[in-house]
């Protein structure tokens, strides 16, 4: 799990292309420099906002990037802890590709969370805009940025694979309407994730009860596999579950 999230991410999307050129591209990827796949990633981001999809014109984008014909990106800030705080950097390389594909539509249902599989994840974006990722030393351990601020996370029981993509389909069609059906105060939020641990100010209600308290709880990170594995394994069919309502009004809106 060490390895590029962004890269997984960016390969098993081009080898599903229907494109034999986007399917080659796929294979270098697994060998290209991590800032490359960045760049690759920004490109695929920005093909699904526009609402189009992977095709020729996508291939030659990235086969500019494999010829070293585009400019790469400076290295990320926090890969600078890669020697103090590797699994940190890990969660923050997740963290950058899904808001590189996610944040402009403003939220995303996930399977799992850094500490377990066994949840769903609500990831919101504040702004909409893909915010800038970061590790920072504050008082105590090294501590994932934006997770709390810019982006908030709350924490659901694990729906099934159905259930989720109808919750992002919802999302998707009327964002609005979704965030006044939306009660987040009543949801457990993510309030710090550092290497080993995630806390979640969580509700403690009664039996049958409707009101609580809220608590800080620190959950311990014990197998990281499983919920990063989670995550990964969901990012690509919760994103084509969110935005199939918009990319085929887009579509529709485009024939003669």
């Amino acid at each position: 799990m060490l390895g590029s999230i962004a890269k997984r991410v960016a390969v098993r999307m081009l080898e599903r292309s229907d494109n034999p050129q986007l399917q080659d591209l796929a294979k270098w990827i697994n060998d290209a420099e991590g800032r490359a796949v960045d760049l690759v990633l920004e490109t695929l981001a920005s093909v699904f906002k526009s609402g189009g999809k992977l095709d020729q014109s996508t291939a030659d984008e990235i086969a500019k990037i494999k010829s070293g014909q585009t400019a790469l990106p400076p290295a990320p800030p926090y890969e600078a802890w890669t020697a103090t705080a590797p699994y940190l950097v890990v969660y923050a390389r997740f963290c950058a590709a899904t808001a590189r594909l996610a944040a402009w539509r403003g939220a995303i249902y996930l399977d799992g969370f850094f500490h377990s599989e066994n949840c769903t994840s609500l990831w919101i974006f504040e702004s909409r805009e893909v915010p800038k990722i970061d590790i920072a030393q504050t008082s105590g351990d090294a501590e994932l940025l934006p997770i709390g601020l810019d982006i908030k996370v709350f924490l659901l029981p694990r729906l099934s694979d159905q259930d989720r993509d109808a919750a992002n389909a919802r999302l998707g069609s009327n964002f609005t309407a979704w965030s006044k059906a939306t009660t987040l105060d009543d949801l457990d939020q993510v309030k710090y994730v550092t290497e080993d641990e995630v806390t979640v100010y969580e509700w403690r209600r009664g039996p049958g009860s409707r009101s609580g308290k809220q608590e800080l709880t620190v959950h311990p990170i014990l197998d990281r596999d499983a919920g990063l594995g989670a995550l990964y394994e969901s990012l690509e069919p919760a994103i084509e579950a969110r935005d199939r309502v918009l990319t085929a009004a887009r579509r529709k809106s485009q024939e003669p």
